[in-house]
């Protein structure tokens, strides 16, 4: 039902009613009395169509209650109320803002509402939320003052006193939690961090020890309160102190989790990591840490102090074990299958991440992961299959597209690859950035297919949308030159992308490539030592360094062999061809040049 409506109904139902058989009195104060009686009847239907979930009408309802009785203090609040959540969700006018919350304040300071504890609360909440802090604190004091019996009255006070961080409330803050303490006849739990806190914030070191040796008394027994206390030391870097409080602690329970976490942290901030490592193995080996502190715990212990490949088997060890006590966590799963990952066991790698993704299928990149560690593995059926059922799910990232199309080509399906690009591409909402990978790799499929010009096409088309592919630039440059088109349009191809990846050794060794076919050898050769040197072969290699150079390929070595041949070089050349042909020993021209120890022209 319309507004309009709704309204007119109810108006002549009201009207209709009173009319019936009114007793003759004042004029003015009829009207005023009819006025009333009208606002709560169309108030109360707005609460009906409230509880009906129809907002739309309640808002028409309550703001023409509003209009009726402007003098109803309990309507104003309600239309202030609703007013203001309007307001905030939308940019409407800060003056909308205001004007709500005025219809709040009246009720929540002034009238009938100023006793009861859940209007104020609200109406100081909001006061604090839009700025008017003093009004929201003086809400406050009135609750707290008002409802001794309660100490959410009174912590919810303090808190906001020390949100201010004065010198004077912060004092304020400390007498609220004494008279809590005194109501209560001991501490609140959500007291002690909270008056910690303000102590922190007061700078009274005394007063806060005090505070935290107190609270240790008051519960002997409690494993909590000396984890506490150790943190409180450990922030105030007294370490020692902090460290007998986290004995205390795990002498009291062996198997809190967060005391040996603590503790571990401390030796930590101490240089310890013999010590931190000790006490991370304790922690994550108690059931009482949760599982999501766990995770993170090992997260942070994996990549910042194992990297070390010494450390594995225990590392291996400690996942196995929190696998054991949490076999359904995804999180733990995707985290081990990681670091495997790291560590180049690609097989059990990916098994793990497979289970995370059964349990939970909601993170692209680790479907993207699991493609990849097939693929690393050159279980190409299996990559393309992980990122086709992942380009369901994801139907908008390219990166599966790529995935997916390149382990088809490793299968020997081309066409079906082509398709699966070709029905990407066809997307009205793809990017020109993304719409430029897809056609670089088309144009890497096609040359590979024997099909150069159709290739050179399709750079071109990637480089025009994105003048910042490089890597179409590089692999266009580089195929040209191994066909010997175009050497200047390689040149100024190549010459773009190391403008733009200028320590990238495969574009260098592109670049020195391009050279190399203009015979501008002696040129060749300085871009071709760049690139060694890049690549970990120092700056002086005499072609025999093989330390440390995973960057180079069985083409990088050959490219080098035949550069320094053409400087006159051949023992270098000689040195490269033969690393070259143990990279890759079905190649026939290397192994002519090894053999002959010269270089031939294919």
């Amino acid at each position: 039902m319309h507004r309009h409506a709704i309204i007119t109904a109810i108006v002549a139902t009201v009207i209709s009613t009173f009319m019936a058989a009114a007793p003759r009195v004042d004029r003015k104060t009829a009207e005023a009395g009819r006025a009333e009686r009208k606002a709560d009847m169309v108030f109360l239907e707005a609460l009906r169509y409230k509880e009906q979930g129809d907002m739309d009408a309640y808002a028409d309802l309550v703001g023409y209650a509003a209009e009726i009785n402007p003098g109803d203090p309990y309507i104003g609040f309600e239309y202030g109320r609703f007013l203001v959540a309007i307001a905030s969700q939308s940019d409407a006018d800060s003056a909308e803002v205001e004007r709500g919350y005025r219809l709040m304040r009246s009720y929540a300071m002034d009238g009938e509402g100023a006793t009861d504890f859940s209007t104020v609360a609200m109406a100081a909440a909001t006061a604090q939320r839009i700025g008017h802090s003093d009004d929201a604190r003086e809400m406050m004091r009135r609750l707290y003052r008002d409802n001794p019996d309660r100490p959410e009255a009174g912590l919810n006070y303090a808190q906001m006193l020390a949100s201010t961080g004065r010198a004077a409330d912060l004092k304020e803050a400390i007498a609220v939690f004494d008279t809590i303490e005194a109501h209560e006849g001991g501490i609140p739990v959500p007291l002690i961090g909270m008056r910690l806190k303000v102590r922190m914030m007061q700078g009274d070191t005394t007063a806060l020890i005090n505070d935290v040796r107190r609270y240790v008394a008051s519960a002997p027994k409690s494993s909590d309160n000396c984890v506490l206390a150790g943190d409180v030391f450990s922030q105030l870097q007294m370490p020692d102190s902090a460290l007998a409080y986290y004995d205390r602690a795990i002498e009291l329970d062996p198997s809190s989790g967060i005391a040996y976490y603590s503790r571990a942290n401390l030796y930590l901030t101490r240089g310890d990591s013999t010590a931190y490592d000790r006490e991370i193995f304790m922690a994550l080996e108690q059931p009482d840490l949760d599982v999501e502190t766990k995770t993170e715990l090992m997260r942070d212990y994996v990549s910042n102090l194992y990297r070390d490949a010494s450390q594995k088997e225990r590392i291996v060890r400690l996942f196995n074990s929190l696998l054991e006590a949490h076999p359904h966590e995804a999180a733990i799963h995707g985290l081990y299958g990681s670091y495997l990952a790291t560590m180049g066991d690609y097989a059990p790698a990916a098994e793990q991440i497979d289970y995370q993704i059964s349990l939970d299928p909601s993170d692209v990149n680790q479907w993207r992961m699991l493609g990849s560690l097939y693929y690393s593995l050159n279980d190409y059926e299996k990559t393309a299959a992980t990122a086709l059922k992942a380009m369901e799910l994801f139907p908008d990232d390219t990166n599966l597209t790529l995935l997916a199309s390149e382990a088809l080509t490793h299968e020997g399906k081309t066409d079906e690859a082509l398709d699966v690009v070709h029905k990407r591409l066809d997307d009205p909402l793809l990017g020109p950035d993304a719409k430029s990978d897809l056609l670089t790799f088309i144009g890497d499929v096609l040359y590979r297919n024997d099909r150069p010009d159709s290739a050179f096409v399709y750079y071109e088309q990637a480089i025009t949308l994105n003048p910042a592919n490089y890597l179409a630039m590089n692999n266009c440059a580089y195929f040209m030159a191994c066909s010997d088109l175009d050497l200047d349009r390689a040149l100024s191809l190549i010459e773009r992308a190391v403008d733009g990846r200028p320590d990238d050794p495969t574009t260098l060794d592109t670049y020195a490539w391009v050279l190399f076919k203009r015979h501008e050898y002696d040129k060749a050769r300085v871009i071709m030592d760049k690139t060694l040197e890049l690549s970990g072969e120092g700056s002086e290699s005499d072609g025999n360094d093989e330390s440390d150079n995973d960057d180079l390929s069985s083409e990088m070595l050959e490219h080098a062999g035949d550069i320094y041949f053409m400087v006159r070089e051949p023992e270098k050349a000689l040195a490269f061809w033969k690393r070259a042909l143990a990279l890759d020993p079905d190649n026939e021209l290397l192994r002519r040049k090894v053999t002959h120890k010269t270089y031939f022209y294919e």
